[in-house]
């Protein structure tokens, strides 16, 4: 029974309206992932591979947390998707969540935080 409460809890959020992630954007290309966090950090999930680190809105480049080399920069296409060469050749999707998904999403956000590269200067 503990199992079920604990699962449901999980899937549901608490149930609190303490939800987090709501400014984040999270986009889907086929089976590949990118968010784009509320704290200014990035993760994109492409061929399995990871790969995170900050995002600046200003100039719409990624930066790759673990060496500071540009990972992408950011264009928006005519269609509405977004292109983030040199990271990937595939467009990206902007995904409609609900508070719910967007928390869940944000345990990544989150965990940028407790990365080494997360306390230097971008």
């Amino acid at each position: 029974m503990r199992t079920l409460l604990a699962s449901l809890v999980f899937m549901t959020g608490c149930g609190c309206g303490g939800f987090s992630g709501g400014s984040d954007r999270v986009y889907a290309s086929n089976s590949d992932a990118l968010t784009i966090c509320e704290n200014g950090g990035f993760v994109a999930t492409i061929a399995g591979a990871t790969t995170e680190g900050r995002y600046d809105e200003a100039t719409l480049v990624g930066t790759r947390g673990d060496t500071g080399a540009v990972a992408f920069t950011m264009t928006t296409n005519a269609d509405g998707t977004v292109s983030t060469k040199p990271l990937s050749d595939n467009d990206w999707t902007l995904l409609s969540l609900n508070p719910t998904e967007l928390d869940h999403a944000d345990v990544q956000c989150t965990d940028l935080t407790t990365r080494a590269w997360w306390s230097q200067q971008p």
